[in-house]
């Protein structure tokens, strides 16, 4: 009789394992183990079921190879990121030119890097961290007059996939023009499948924006622009349409708070995207009476034919005022009441000082709109989580990633002047993670240590501020403060 379990039956136990990395080793069994473990639906059940935070999948596009190199990567930085100290894996240095093109870069999917060359020439830097060489091919090269400002943004409307849009600024003596470009990229290969020049309506292309593009988590990208009526111009990925999110007007202030009436003390604050809404925030600062902030949701109109001066206008759905300002705010998936049709959406905003941190989470509770005018939403706040270090700090940054729906990590970072000789022991990093799946939300964090194998902290105090954190990936981007023309990718965990 034979006793050789069904292959069904162990990829069923296989996807029993929290940790993929033990089906890795299992290779080593035998010929028949390697052959099961090798299976492609194996590995796109075990990507839809992990429990840890991952890049989105699986898709078609996404081979095997692709969607298990991911799983062991999440595996591992998931484990050690509140178990050990700060460490540096791998880092690659691209070198770009003159700070120009260094600024505006854009990381994409933890590995192509998008900058300028020459004011006319954008290229795609292949960044890979585990290759030892680094191709680079040209997206687009301009004919015309030279781009005097850009930035990049992306967006994943499918896994494994990335669209890449590109705003430009173009100037000539004559006149300032914009435009975005549009890139489809393979994330594993980098091939581009198509490019495309959106050049904007004419009611939008009259309207000079900031070299500003927000956005890049959602459908939607957003260019801070002002006219008499638009705060900004909001893009639609999926359609292709532009809509104007609307200031906001004098005679709506009537109907608010009497600390709200002082409109001169008004600063648009951030714009803030789901799938499905557009969240406007604008703080007002008063050091007499306290600060407050104003939030409100928009959605694309329901009528196309909802326009003010010739443009369309998106449609306000929501108000809410929260008797304090933000700081540094993330967003989380919006959640849906099947029965009451009312939306719930999360902001994370966190506050760092030279003793600790605080991370505070408020829920956005909108109930489904009436169409009858604007809906007041409840806001309630999540008891606050933080962590106070006594460290001695003199200088400090904090930064924070929403990695996904379940969890959000980050990094501190404290300095303190003279204690020590060594380099190493005068600054300290503590790496922390929110574990959002709970009630309440639980933190855990690592030991506090020297940066001891991080050598660009150690010699460049300026790094942590001026980095970029992708902490789904475990990666810092930063601008090598000595040279200024070079960017540099760190893999960390």
């Amino acid at each position: 009789m034979s006793t050789v379990l069904p292959a069904e039956l162990i990829r069923k136990i296989l996807l029993y394992k929290p940790d993929v990395r033990d089906i890795v080793r299992w290779r080593t069994v035998s010929k028949w183990f390697r052959a099961i473990t090798y299976d492609d639906l194996l590995w796109r059940a075990l990507y839809t079921d992990s429990p840890f935070p991952r890049p989105p999948g699986p898709s078609s596009s996404q081979s095997r190879a692709s969607l298990e190199r991911m799983l062991v990567k999440s595996a591992q930085l998931a484990q050690s990121w509140t178990t050990r100290p700060l460490r540096e894996v791998s880092s690659v240095k691209i070198k770009l030119g003159r700070p120009f093109a260094v600024m505006p870069t854009k990381l994409i999917s933890g590995r192509w890097l998008v900058g300028c060359e020459e004011a006319r020439r954008f290229v795609l830097h292949d960044v890979n961290l585990c290759a030892k060489t680094h191709a680079h091919k040209v997206l687009w090269e301009q004919d015309g007059p030279t781009v005097s400002a850009w930035v990049v943004r992306s967006v994943s409307p499918v896994a494994g996939q990335s669209i890449v849009y590109v705003l430009l600024l173009e100037t000539t003596e004559m006149e300032h023009k914009w435009k975005l470009f549009e890139f489809l990229l393979n994330d594993e290969s980098g091939e581009i499948y198509d490019s495309t020049i959106i050049d904007p309506p004419a009611w939008a292309s009259s309207v000079l924006p900031r070299v500003e593009l927000q956005g890049g988590k959602s459908r939607f990208l957003f260019i801070p622009a002002e006219d008499s009526i638009a705060r900004g111009i909001v893009y639609d990925t999926r359609t292709g349409r532009f809509y104007v999110l609307p200031k906001l007007r004098a005679e709506e202030l009537q109907s608010f708070p009497q600390k709200w009436l002082r409109a001169a003390h008004l600063v648009p604050f951030r714009t803030e995207f789901t799938d499905t809404h557009i969240i406007s925030l604008d703080c007002r600062y008063d050091w007499s009476h306290g600060d407050t902030t104003l939030i409100q949701i928009f959605t694309i109109p329901p009528d196309v034919s909802s326009v003010q001066e010739g443009k369309p206008i998106l449609y306000l759905t929501h108000r809410g005022f929260l008797d304090s300002s933000l700081l540094n705010v993330g967003i989380m998936k919006p959640c849906v009441d099947p029965i009451t049709g009312a939306t719930s959406i999360t902001l994370v905003d966190h506050s760092s000082s030279l003793s600790g941190f605080k991370i505070i989470c408020r829920d956005l509770m909108l109930p489904k709109p009436s169409g009858l005018g604007v809906s007041e939403m409840t806001i309630h706040d999540r008891p606050a989580i933080g962590i106070q270090i006594a460290g001695g700090y003199t200088k400090f940054t904090c930064l924070v990633d929403v990695c996904d729906e379940t969890q959000v990590r980050g990094l501190y970072w404290g300095r303190r002047e003279g204690k020590s000789v060594d380099p190493n022991e005068n600054q300290h990093v503590l790496k922390f993670a929110i574990d959002m799946r709970r009630d309440p939300w639980s933190v855990t964090y690592s030991q506090i240590g020297p940066a001891e194998c991080y050598e660009a902290l150690a010699l460049k105090e300026g790094v942590f501020w001026r980095s970029v954190f992708d902490g789904l990936r475990g990666i810092l981007r930063y601008v090598d403060p000595v040279s200024e023309d070079e960017i540099v990718v760190v893999a960390i965990e």
